[in-house]
């Protein structure tokens, strides 16, 4: 095979994309689809980097309200420990000092409040999840308890030794000068007071500073999705809406060129047609000259041929009545106005009811069948609809034409009935071709356009037109149109009219 010449500058890449892009930088396919790939990639690893970011700033807030919680527990507890110690010290004068018929209930609220303070002090130290105190411990607070010169764990060791030997010591032996209860009462207002007052303290301090210090993570990770929704902006969205406005305008270049062509050929088409018309009349006129001028020495085969010739020329006239008809909807613009279709179908009836006196066809057409478009190609249309029902149910013995409408959803849908000859539902697909007519069709005079001239009005119109049928029980051919709202958002696209 010779080689094929291709248009200058323009390379086709044909299936293999990939390996042609890489030599290819012409190719408007090729490029785009390179720039959707870094486009993707880039998109993806943005997508990864937020989701990252987001997990952080998730992290950051579970760990401050993680630490708000353990410093106010912290915080909570030791200053818990304060109170304790002053409480444990007014229970142990009043066990010593008190009526002696108040001691057994005041040493079951000193057991309880000594309890109390020696299980803070462990949670303090060791962690407690029950009082939500944590197990870890900063080495400040560390040194507070376990160095000196504070040696706050020791102090209150020793004091909750002194609360344990005091509740040991029988009733008949509690006297003003117990040495525990003398310890007890010269520590706890003063030095363990102090100590865990302090204690308190350090806890507020380092809780606060913990969560400053978490704020400020927020924060950063919060100016680095800033930064990275900037880095997005620029090195994917504008890249992005770039492409994509640099495609739609390819793309409307195309469909300007498009339409240009499609008008050319259809004016192409007009005046091959129009001009074809002049051949076929001289064809008809000389054959009718010469079936007169040598009708006497003619023979009978001859005239045969003569007719048979004249028939051809008038189907061939018919044909290009219907690609001029084809031409005119498609070039032709529109005047968009309210149309009572229901009129425009009685007009068509009428007509057929005069040209054709001999049949008797029951046409149902039914009142307010409105519809926004232009007058005189929905009439073309109707005309054609109508036309081929009553065609095509001839012979049947009550010919019946319906043509009404019905609400499916938001969508007005007309439909157009009849008990005419049908059509087998696999040939659905050449209906509304141009010059293909159905297998039921053999036997009716037409010339295979007046559907394709419907389906163009439709569409120009922004509706659809279909149908279904049962061979030898009729057929329903279904349309739709744009309303008036519809039409003016759209009149651009269909035609500019």
């Amino acid at each position: 095979m010779g080689r094929q010449l291709q248009p200058p500058g323009i390379r086709h890449c044909g299936s293999r994309a990939d390996q042609a892009c890489a030599v290819n930088q012409f190719c408007p396919m090729c490029t785009d689809s390179l720039v959707a790939r870094s486009l993707t990639r880039r998109y993806v690893v943005a997508l990864t980097l937020i989701a990252l970011l987001s997990t952080a700033a998730w992290l950051s807030l579970h760990l401050v309200i993680e630490e708000q919680n353990g410093s106010a527990a912290l915080v909570n507890i030791s200053g818990r420990q304060r109170m304790l110690s002053q409480q444990t010290a007014l229970f142990a004068s009043l066990l010593v000092n008190g009526p002696q018929e108040n001691r057994s209930a005041i040493r079951q609220a000193l057991e309880e409040a000594t309890e109390r303070m020696r299980r803070s002090h462990a949670g303090l130290i060791h962690g407690d999840p029950e009082l939500g105190l944590p197990a870890r411990m900063s080495d400040t607070v560390h040194a507070m308890y376990f160095e000196p010169p504070m040696g706050l764990d020791q102090q209150v060791q020793a004091y909750l030794t002194a609360l344990r030997e005091l509740l040991r010591t029988p009733d008949a032996e509690l006297h003003p000068d117990n040495p525990q209860l003398q310890y007890i009462i010269s520590v706890s207002p003063f030095y363990l007071v102090s100590a865990l007052d302090e204690m308190a303290a350090q806890y507020q301090r380092e809780g606060e500073a913990a969560v400053t210090h978490l704020q400020s993570a927020e924060t950063i990770v919060w100016l680095i999705t800033l930064l990275l929704l900037v880095v997005e902006g620029a090195f994917i969205f504008r890249p992005f809406a770039h492409h994509v406005g640099s495609v739609i305008a390819r793309l409307h270049g195309a469909t300007r060129r498009l339409r240009q062509y499609q008008k050319e050929l259809e004016s192409f088409n007009y005046s091959v047609s129009h001009d074809l018309r002049a051949p076929l009349r001289a064809i008809n006129a000389m054959s009718a000259v010469m079936r007169e001028d040598f009708a006497d020495t003619m023979s009978e085969e001859a005239r045969r041929h003569l007719t048979g010739i004249a028939d051809q020329a008038s189907r061939m006239d018919t044909l290009l009545n219907g690609l001029m008809d084809l031409s005119r909807v498609t070039s032709c613009a529109l005047q968009p106005q309210l149309v009572d279709l229901s009129e425009l179908a009685r007009d068509v009836v009428a007509a057929l009811q005069t040209s054709d006196r001999e049949r008797s066809v029951r046409v149902n057409v039914a009142h307010g069948l409105q519809a926004y478009g232009d007058r005189r190609l929905l009439q073309s249309a109707i005309q054609n609809l109508i036309g081929n029902a009553w065609k095509y149910t001839l012979g049947k013995p009550d010919p019946t034409i319906v043509f009404n409408k019905k609400v499916e959803g938001d969508k007005t849908v007309f439909f157009i009935r009849d008990n005419g000859v049908g059509f087998d539902t696999v040939e659905k697909e050449m209906l509304f071709r141009s010059f293909l007519r159905l297998s039921t069709a053999d036997g009716f005079e037409g010339s295979g356009i007046g559907l394709a001239t419907v389906q163009r009005i439709f569409q120009r119109h922004g509706g659809r037109i279909w149908a279904d049928a049962i061979p030898g029980e009729g057929a329903t051919f279904y349309f739709t149109l744009q309303t008036a709202s519809e039409w003016r958002e759209t009149e651009d696209a269909l035609g500019g009219a």
